[in-house]
């Protein structure tokens, strides 16, 4: 089997490294040799820029990271997608992903690009022959897969935050409707309707206006983020609300020794989230070594802290008293 932080590992050395992109080819290198023979059009034109550099297109990026840890898989990402996927779907806003996962751009039913999510909202891809390999934002890929023959114990899943803009349609945008009535701003003609026009655009743009971040009008990871502070401030006072937790709940670990909590991760910052599972949206990222002040401990083992004056909740995997 295949570490997921070892793939991730192999895909940031080609990041690193500033590799190429050159169609059909799996981490060799590029030479004045190859780029005279070739013919493909786009190589041709751009391919010269990679001579002296290790290449791959974007599924050959995985043929070669597979290969240099013992394993294989197929170059070609509608087969790993058919083949090589353990598990699969749409990226929605419930989905949990976890660093070490592929994902898939879909045009008309083709998987014709694959990248590997490395965590942080992130994904590494080899793109084109213009860019080589680079990163990209989560929220601009369309389908995940869990790949076989990789471990993903350990890894923390992180929640999918998609972006939402005028023209976007669905429960998603839905939820969005109703989370901005509930925070005061109207939609007085449609409400939530589901349909992201011009009245949505209008309120998210008070809203960050408000929040004070960029007035663009799309709801991403940052609005999103900024929405569950918003909420979360205007429950504080109710004992009740998702980030707290009974005391029949809380552990047996004494409260008043415990004073900070440490993030104890191996070298990957961890996510703070609004409550005490994967399921809650996160608050922010915190580096190893990151301390926090001590709250409470849930009976799962979570511990909550004091972040950005709220409370947040760490996975105790990931974290320790202190």
């Amino acid at each position: 089997m295949i570490e997921a932080a070892a793939l991730v590992g192999k895909f940031r050395q080609a990041l690193r490294e500033g590799w190429g992109y050159i169609w059909g080819q799996s981490g060799g290198i590029w030479t004045h040799e190859k780029q005279s023979a070739a013919t493909r059009s786009m190589t041709v034109r751009y391919g010269s820029r990679w001579i002296g550099k290790r290449v791959a297109d974007c599924s050959g990026l995985f043929a070669w990271a597979f290969r240099e840890l013992g394993g294989s898989i197929y170059h070609g990402s509608n087969t790993i997608w058919n083949k090589y996927c353990s598990k699969q779907g749409k990226l929605t806003a419930d989905t949990l992903l976890r660093p070490g996962t592929a994902v898939f751009l879909v045009k008309n039913g083709n998987r014709h690009h694959i990248g590997l999510f490395v965590g942080d909202d992130t994904v590494i891809e080899a793109k084109s022959t213009q860019a080589g390999v680079v990163t990209s934002r989560l929220s601009h890929w369309d389908e995940w897969g869990e790949l076989k023959d990789v471990r993903y114990d350990g890894e923390e899943a992180e929640p999918f935050v998609p972006v939402l803009r005028k023209g976007s349609q669905g429960e998603e945008v839905r939820a969005l409707q109703e989370r901005l009535l509930k925070l005061g701003y109207s939609l007085p003609r449609f409400g939530a309707d589901g349909k992201f026009g011009s009245e949505t655009e209008k309120a998210v743009k008070a809203f960050q206006a408000k929040a004070g971040i960029s007035a663009d009008g799309i709801c991403g990871e940052q609005t999103n983020a900024a929405m569950t502070a918003a909420e979360n401030a205007a429950t504080k006072k109710n004992e009740e609300q998702e980030n707290t937790v009974p005391e029949a709940e809380i552990g047996t670990a004494d409260k008043t020794a415990a004073r900070k909590v440490r993030i104890v991760s191996s070298g990957r910052r961890v996510n703070i989230r609004v409550g005490n599972g994967l399921q809650y949206g996160r608050i922010t990222l915190a580096a190893p070594g990151t301390t926090f002040d001590y709250v409470a401990t849930a009976a799962n083992g979570w511990h909550a802290v004091e972040v950005a004056n709220q409370v947040g909740w760490v996975s105790g995997e990931f974290s320790k008293t202190e």
